[in-house]
């Protein structure tokens, strides 16, 4: 893969990785905290956004049956251009929450978009383990990059998190950072070309009913792992307006460096976690990271500042063993089966969507504290599936 698509695609994954930090991070601070929102109505209008993120695997299953050379081009550049429209209409529109939601829908679904692409574009121009890991490292560092520069035009700007002016230059400098990314498009248009569809053909199937039932049976297993382990989506939008209150006592900058650290812990999580996973046993590994996820998690709201911050950063390395084991067991599952690894890759979406909104709804009238310990059992409720799974030596 050329120099020149390192740069694309590291700035790709910073500018998207940015939008995540915003909407994930900052807004529930604006919707809960600053404009105090109808919760009930965000949910429902949440459920239809995060449905958005559907587009991926929609997009990688188009790639995985096809064998033909995909333009990749125009549906990138028209992504890429949507992605700048939705991100300045759902800043626009934040007080009207039923176009928020849809331009938020918007923006998802191409953020997404951009995601399939580059990932099918970098595993069709990684001939070895090497180039692979290098492409994936500069995804990777773009992402941290995004979410590192999120954090710090937080603590610059939001000086005051009731004036709405500081809340616009936030979103202009997402704008500012969006731009960009049109222009390199544009600019490496003959770079991107085409991208040939190749990575999962169906085996052709010569299993006896008892096989397929027994694959069908895997394959539910571990979308109902895949979904409960999403559940710590549950807190996501209560979680920043309540660590702002309890713990930076209403300093924002605080906040942001806090969140800024933590994304730095979870960084190093996925790097151990990716030098040492294949040295041990997958089946193991993930039971110990759930069954330890889940019963911190239920613990961490009772806990004051210096606690509560090591417990979130073992919980941050915890998260590093449960993602790479996880993408293990599903490749491994649905092995020859592009349809099933998209399959189940739906589930994760189906199970943002649904945790989010749900999570949003029981913030009306519950407390953060309990709902993050409903997250918590929920995620060790995920040991039942996991259980049931046959695992391959590793």
């Amino acid at each position: 893969m050329q120099s020149k698509n390192y740069v694309l695609f590291f700035y790709s994954y910073l500018v998207i990785q940015y939008i995540f930090i915003f909407v994930h991070v900052y807004l529930p601070i604006l919707f809960f905290t600053v404009l105090n929102v109808d919760r009930i109505a965000l949910a429902i209008i949440q459920i239809f956004s995060y449905l958005g993120y559907a587009a991926k695997p929609i997009v990688s299953y188009y790639f995985d049956k096809t064998e033909e050379n995909v333009p990749t081009y125009p549906l990138f550049i028209v992504s890429t251009i949507l992605l700048c429209i939705s991100f300045l209409l759902f800043t626009i529109s934040i007080p009207l929450l039923v176009l928020f939601g849809l331009f938020l829908a918007i923006n998802f679904s191409v953020a997404s978009i951009i995601d399939a692409l580059i990932d099918k574009y970098i595993v069709a121009n990684s001939p070895t383990d090497k180039i692979k890991t290098r492409n994936a490292l500069c995804i990777q560092s773009g992402s941290l990059f995004g979410a590192i520069i999120a954090n710090l035009c937080a603590q610059i700007f939001l000086t005051d998190i009731y004036v709405r002016a500081n809340w616009n230059l936030l979103y202009l400098t997402g704008i500012i950072l969006i731009l960009p990314l049109v222009v390199l498009t544009v600019f490496l248009r003959s770079e991107i070309g085409e991208t040939k569809g190749f990575i999962y053909l169906e085996k052709e199937s010569s299993e006896d009913e008892s096989s397929k039932l027994l694959l069908r049976k895997e394959i539910f297993l571990a979308g109902l792992f895949v979904f409960l382990i999403y559940s710590d989506n549950l807190y996501e939008y209560p979680f920043e307006p309540w660590f702002l209150v309890r713990y930076a006592q209403g300093d924002i900058t605080f906040l942001a460096t806090y969140f800024m650290l933590m994304t730095l812990v979870n960084a190093l999580g996925v790097i151990l976690a990716g030098l040492i996973s294949h040295k041990i046993d997958r089946e193991k590994v993930l039971k110990i990271s759930l069954l330890a996820y889940g019963g911190l998690t239920i613990i961490i709201p009772f806990t004051d500042l210096f606690f509560f911050t090591i417990f979130v950063i073992l919980l941050q390395i915890l998260a590093g063993f449960l993602l790479i084991n996880m993408v293990s067991l599903l490749i491994e599952i649905a092995e020859g089966k592009g349809t099933s690894y998209q399959v189940i890759a739906l589930m994760a979406v189906i199970a943002q969507a649904v945790f989010t909104a749900l999570g949003t709804y029981l913030s009306a009238f519950l407390s953060t504290e309990l709902i993050i310990i409903i997250s918590g059992f929920l995620m060790l409720g995920a040991i039942i599936p996991l259980s049931l799974i046959t695992f391959q030596e590793n």
